[in-house]
């Protein structure tokens, strides 16, 4: 009744009218669907594929073992992790967005929240409620498991060393994960996206063991029934119900284009239609949701990473099938991973600004313990299918990567300098000073979705700053979604950002719904050169008139950070915020404070007796996040207040 009340007075008649009408509507298609789904549920049991073999060009067969054995052979170190990662797996030791493996037992419940303890019941997917903000469970941690991307490690194992052991438990897994989630009958066919990952790694580890699958016919016909019916799910369930798409719609696009491919050449009509749906909706998504600049309209450095691999993939299996992809489609693409390799920090690192949730369509390397932070392996595969040259390659990883996903040897790239410039990426609100002493990132823009906030923080004139390679402040990420409204908002926090806060009120203010916020700070920037960036923010005009003001200038010796309070109500009490990287040690020197990292000093004016030394956490990836320290600053004047951070060597 409550609800009925509020939305009688925020909407007109008109709007209530509309809501209605979209209420019925959706309550007529899941009754539907629920009668449809029904009827398949038994032509499901009786459906066969026999005899099908798939004729999709892939990225590796059994005829590059030897190049394959030869990359192994060669890092010792490297082909080591490989069967560790693929024993434990043997072993039922999982890494599911924690910071520490977790043993599953011999059985693998797969609808069972490992952290929370939470089971899903096997009911119709559409009346399971996946977010429950009432309890801590958080459906991720049951997706993360049932996207496979443990099998990859399983494949390569099995290649290094033949031995059946790696297939048996591939076999077993998904015979298990079957009679765990009937068709459309569990929590894991409750989100497309994750549908059609799960249906990728399939079809990689596919490949992987096809040989030994091919002769067995029985498991090979459950395999290709169960892929055929995601690809019949996505088809179906599109998660392109709202006006503006995100990373979801294009997760399903690529699973039915791979899955297309898989089944193109068979007497089944539907995946032809897969593969039309999937190019034709992937060049109108690639225009609406990726910026001129290359970004995506999602702000998030993570979800960028996550919708470039999907984008990349689709381009990637499309060519080696002779799908054709327009100038557009390929411009934006290169355009998406320069925006990468432009914000990789010089540690090799990418700042985790906005939302991030660890996704991944392949896992092809350090399957337990890859960094989060690192996109290097993305960026050499991007430079051998599109030509460019943005990868640093500065980890080993990418090589593996490239392993498999190449026909050719591995590409080399060449390091280019930083030169003392401003990299502007004013669509996604992202502006970068750069030089061979500072690195520093302002976020200054639009939130998510052209203002609908789902993977937004508010970190409005926030910024990172990396000196001579050290980290010295970042963004502190995010360490969960469903599992604790609390933590979400923490993380979403503008006191948990390196902005200033104004008497506790919140630069955007949060809604119940955890994955949007009203856009209220209408970011801009005021001037920009080759070693300043001003910015603006409204986010405290309609509360207490007050408008932010922020410039950051560098040079080859300090960076300076000057904030400026604009508006009637000034003086104000008003915080500025600096989140310290968990290796930063805090020194003091003559009453000022001194942030040290790995014997690189950075001097700044903040005075002791000044500021509070707070302790707060970092999430270095969903579920993984670490001790570190706050610098909190309370100010109460009507002057611009200059923060100065000096590198002497």
């Amino acid at each position: 009744m409550k609800q009925v009340i509020r939305i009688m007075k925020t909407h007109t008649p008109k709007e209530m009218i509309i809501k209605v009408m979209k209420r019925v509507a959706l309550k007529t298609k899941y009754t539907f669907s629920k009668r449809t789904i029904r009827a398949q549920l038994q032509k499901y049991e009786e459906f066969e594929l026999n005899s099908f073999s798939t004729s999709i060009k892939f990225y590796y067969d059994e005829t590059q073992c030897n190049k394959v054995l030869k990359y192994y052979n060669s890092n010792k170190k490297v082909k080591a992790q490989v069967l560790e990662e693929a024993q434990n797996i043997l072993d039922h030791n999982f890494n599911i967005l924690n910071a520490t493996l977790t043993h599953l037992g011999e059985i693998i419940h797969w609808n069972k929240d490992y952290k929370s303890g939470f089971v899903w019941e096997n009911v119709f997917y559409k009346d399971i409620q996946i977010i429950d903000l009432y309890n801590n469970a958080d459906v991720k941690v049951v997706w993360e498991l049932s996207r496979f991307n443990h099998l990859f490690a399983l494949g390569k194992a099995y290649w290094l060393t033949n031995d059946k052991r790696y297939y048996h438990e591939f076999k077993k897994e998904i015979i298990s994960w079957e009679r765990a989630n009937p068709y459309c009958m569990s929590v894991n066919w409750t989100c497309s996206m994750e549908v059609a990952i799960r249906a990728i790694n399939w079809i990689f580890a596919y490949f992987h063991f096809r040989k030994i699958i091919d002769i067995d016919i029985d498991f090979k016909n459950k395999l290709n029934k169960l892929l055929y019916y995601h690809g019949k799910f996505i088809y179906c369930n599109l998660e392109n119900y709202n006006a503006l798409r995100n990373n979801h719609y294009i997760a399903n696009l690529v699973g039915l284009l791979y899955l297309g491919l898989y089944f193109s050449g068979n007497k089944l009509k539907k995946p032809d239609k897969w593969i039309k749906k999937a190019i034709k909706d992937l060049h109108r998504e690639m225009k609406t949701q990726i910026n001129e600049d290359g970004t995506s309209y999602e702000t998030s450095t993570n979800y960028q990473r996550v919708v470039a691999e999907l984008f990349l993939h689709a381009y990637m299996i499309g060519k080696l099938n002779g799908i054709s992809f327009d100038k557009g489609y390929i411009i934006k693409l290169k355009k998406m991973h320069s925006f990468l390799a432009e914000i990789t920090k010089p540690n090799g690192l990418t700042p985790l600004l906005g939302d991030i949730d660890n996704g991944r369509l392949l896992i092809i390397s350090k399957y337990h313990n890859w960094e989060k932070r690192d996109f290097s392996q993305m960026l050499d595969v991007a430079d051998y299918f599109l030509g460019t040259k943005n990868s640093q390659n500065i980890t080993k990883a990418a090589s593996e990567e490239l392993i498999w996903l190449s026909t050719d040897k591995k590409i080399e790239n060449e390091i280019e300098e930083n030169d003392c410039k401003l990299k502007q990426f004013s669509n996604g609100g992202f502006y970068l000073l750069k030089n061979p002493w500072f690195y520093v990132v302002v976020r200054c823009g639009e939130l998510s979705m052209k203002g609908q906030g789902g993977h937004s923080h508010n970190d409005q004139l926030s910024f990172e700053l990396n000196v001579k390679g050290r980290d010295i402040i970042i963004d502190p990420g995010s360490y969960t979604y469903s599992g604790s409204v609390k933590l979400r908002n923490f993380d979403r926090s503008t006191a948990n950002h390196n902005t200033i806060s104004v008497e506790n009120f919140e630069q955007n203010q949060f809604s119940e719904d955890i994955f949007s916020m009203k856009e209220e700070t209408f970011s801009e920037k005021v001037y920009s050169d080759s070693t300043s960036f001003i910015g603006k923010h409204y986010g405290y005009k309609e509360k207490i008139d007050i408008v932010h003001k922020r410039k950051i200038c560098i040079d080859n010796q300090s960076v300076s950070v000057i904030d400026t309070l604009i508006g009637e109500k000034n003086p104000c009490k008003f915080q500025q915020n600096f989140i310290l990287d968990p290796e930063v040690e805090i020194v003091e020197l003559s009453g000022d404070i001194v942030l040290l990292s790995n014997e690189i000093f950075v001097y700044t004016n903040l005075k002791v007796e000044e500021c509070k030394i707070l302790e707060t956490y970092i999430s270095i990836g969903y579920g993984h996040r670490v001790i570190s320290k706050k610098i909190e600053k309370t100010v109460e004047i009507n002057r611009d207040i200059e923060t100065r951070f000096i590198y002497k060597e």
